[in-house]
């Protein structure tokens, strides 16, 4: 879900609060360890 929110242009911090994180830096940390990059990295890189 957080892919395509990203993928949609949905920000960072809009995704983190749709998807009921404390924060952006947690969702950043999740994210990471899920695909092993950041959001902004990951959909710059068109994935």
């Amino acid at each position: 879900m957080a892919i395509q929110y990203l993928s949609e242009g949905k920000s960072v911090a809009d995704t983190a609060s749709e998807l009921d994180f404390s924060s952006d830096s947690a969702f950043v940390s999740f994210f990471r360890q899920q695909t092993g990059e950041t959001p902004g990295k990951y959909v710059g890189e068109g994935q």
